[in-house]
This record gives structure tokens, C-alpha cells and sequence, in this order.
């Protein structure tokens, strides 16, 4: 993982080996009397939080027995989740609530294009009135970590117009005064709006409009590449595994590392179409290099292999060694000219 390219949240939380963030434990272990579930990882951010250009903010974690367990029925899961928030996973997790994905930000959540991030990252049943949990909360440093990262990288992206903020119970986030932009609250007291889950109507439509500009601004309509996009996460379904929707409206090549696969991928044209490849490893299943179309027609391209044909003949064993690991390292420079640095390097050593 190339930490470089990861928010401060992500590299927060890149530190979670448990349920709970190492620098939150000793202020859970300093007031036992809290009622934090602490049983499954925080729910801290669903959705692409490094790229996703809608961020969603809400005030904390809600737990209801009998249903969040559902979201966590197995180790694998709870791993699944914990290895989400860490960066390990880019797959939304299976067993995510329907909270999520259910209601009306639910496709740009899936797509990439929001994120939903939790101020109090951790689970309570009804934070407004538990004031001992409310007490742990302030003294938070995965707070600390929300407001920092709010703070100093997504309202200068919202007022600079590439980013569109929805606020839900702003107090939590300590939103310093000021004008940012596309930054809207889900309800307004001036207004004596009600209280609400979810942005209303008129909010998400505003929404709308600024991401479909937003897309505009960045080049190509994403639409004209989503066949390609579509065939790429098919292939990919059982690890969750797709290409978000930032990503195919800036035609940004890049890296992806997630379930044992590394991935690398960018996007072109030939003259009559667009396309996107990609070059993917995993221990399990070898080598591919693949191309696809616009209109989601495959082909497949020069792959290294590790399957060195050979001969009882000792001479040309020796010839039919010294071809394939030429024919490799021709194929590793294509790569790297193109952009898929796989940073190794062939020779009969690796085998031997």
C-alpha cells in the first residue's frame, strides 16, 4: 500500500488491529462505566474515503442488538471489515448493514462517488443522551483524527469546488465558521427544518447536479467507459473488487491491492474506441494482461509467466531457459513503459 496516495483518515486508521483504534483503548480503559459496544470494528467510513468526491457527514456509530450482529456473523467477517478500514479490502464488506446502501445515497456510496464518515466512530445506542459516552467521545483521538482530516483536506477541497460536503449534527465535527463551498447541513434550525436521517429532496438534488458537473469537469462522460468497467468488476465480483466512478471520470491509471490481488490498470484509445487494461497477479492463479473495449470486448495481451518450459536434453533445456526469461523481461519493460511497474526483476534465481 502506497501511503502516499492515502488520506489522514485512512493512515489513522491503517493502525487498527482489533475492534478498537490502539490510541482510543486506555480512554475506554480510563471510564468503564461507558456503553460503547466495542464487540465488531468502527463503523469510522463506508465508502471511498481517500477519492470519493460527496462526503457525507454524520455524528456516530448506532448499535441495535439483535441487528448489527447480523453485519458481523463470522470471524471472516469481522476480518473483512477490519481489513476495509485498514486499506487491505476495496470491496465495500458483504455483510454490510443496509443502512448503507439501502437508502437514497446508497448508489453513490456503491459507485465511489460518496463516502459516509462517522465523527464518533464507535457504536452507541443513543450518544445524545449517554453522557458518560459523550464524555469519552471528546477525549477520542480517532475525533481528533475525523476533525483533522474534515478540517484540513476536505473543506479547502470544498471550497476550491472539488469536493460536496452534506452535514448531519455538525456540533460533533467542530465546523470552524467560515464559507466552503458545496458544503450543505441535512437540516437547517435557522429554517426550523426537522431533524433529519437523510438529506431531503431539494439537498440531494443539488447533489446531484454538482456531481454530474463535477464528472463533466474532470474529462470524458464516465458513461462511455462503463461497459469495460463493468466486465472489469465482473471478473473481479467475488473479491468486491471495481473500479470507482472518480476513477473512470478522470481516466486515472493506478494500483489496486486487495485480497491477495495486485492490479494495476489504466485507460486509452486506439483512434475508434476507448479502453482499459490491466495486468493482475495472484499467487493462485498466475498472470493476466488483458484489454477492454469500450463496448466490453476482451483481448488478451503479453503476460509473464513462472512456468518454465524444459527438455530432457540438457542443451536445450539451457536454450529454452535463457528464451523465457528474455521473453519475461521484454514483457516487464512493455509493462513499466505503459505504466505497470511490477518492480522485480526475472532471472533463474526466483526459481531455484
Amino acid at each position: 500500500m502506497d501511503h502516499r496516495s492515502l488520506s489522514s483518515i485512512r493512515r489513522f486508521w491503517t493502525g487498527l488491529n482489533e475492534t478498537v483504534h490502539p490510541d482510543d483503548q486506555p480512554i475506554f480503559d480510563r471510564h468503564p462505566g461507558h456503553s460503547f459496544n466495542l464487540d465488531f470494528p468502527p463503523p469510522a467510513f463506508i465508502g471511498d474515503v481517500d477519492h470519493a468526491p460527496i462526503v457525507v457527514l454524520m455524528s456516530n456509530g448506532g448499535y441495535n442488538d439483535g441487528k448489527t450482529q447480523n453485519e458481523f456473523p463470522d470471524e471472516n467477517a469481522i476480518r473483512e471489515h477490519r481489513d476495509y478500514l485498514r486499506g487491505e479490502r476495496v470491496g465495500l464488506p458483504r455483510y454490510l448493514s443496509p443502512y448503507y446502501l439501502g437508502g437514497p445515497l446508497g448508489p453513490w456510496i456503491a459507485e465511489g462517488s460518496a463516502v459516509l464518515v462517522n465523527a464518533v466512530p464507535y457504536r452507541s445506542p443513543k450518544l445524545s443522551s449517554e453522557k458518560e459516552n459523550q464524555k469519552v467521545a471528546g477525549e477520542l483521538r480517532s475525533l481528533a483524527a475525523h476533525r483533522s482530516w474534515l478540517k484540513e483536506e476536505v473543506l479547502p477541497e470544498a471550497k476550491a469546488g472539488r469536493r460536496f460536503v452534506l452535514v448531519h449534527r455538525k456540533g460533533w465535527w467542530d465546523i470552524p465558521a467560515g464559507e466552503y463551498g458545496a458544503c450543505v447541513l441535512f437540516s437547517e434550525q435557522a429554517r426550523a427544518e426537522p431533524n433529519r436521517r437523510t438529506p431531503d429532496k431539494a439537498k440531494l438534488g443539488h447533489a446531484e447536479n454538482w456531481l454530474r458537473q463535477h464528472y463533466r469537469s474532470l474529462g470524458p462522460d464516465p458513461r462511455s467507459i462503463s461497459h469495460a468497467a463493468q466486465k472489469f468488476a465482473d471478473t473481479f465480483m467475488f473479491w468486491g473488487i471495481r473500479l470507482p466512478m472518480p476513477v473512470l471520470a478522470a481516466r486515472k491509471p493506478g494500483h489496486i491491492y486487495s485480497e491477495g490481488w495486485s492490479i494495476w490498470y489504466s485507460f486509452g484509445s486506439d483512434g475508434a474506441s476507448e479502453y482499459l487494461d490491466y495486468y493482475a497477479l495472484h499467487r493462485m492463479s498466475g498472470e493476466r494482461h488483458v484489454r477492454i473495449h469500450e463496448d466490453g470486448r476482451e483481448g488478451y495481451l503479453p503476460a509473464a509467466s513462472n512456468l518454465m518450459p524444459t527438455s530432457n536434453d540438457p542443451v536445450e533445456a539451457e536454450r529454452m531457459k535463457i528464451e523465457h526469461f528474455a521473453r519475461n523481461r521484454e514483457i516487464e519493460q512493455m509493462l513499466r513503459e505503459k505504466g505497470f511497474d511490477l518492480d522485480r526483476k526475472w532471472s533463474s534465481e526466483e526459481f531455484e
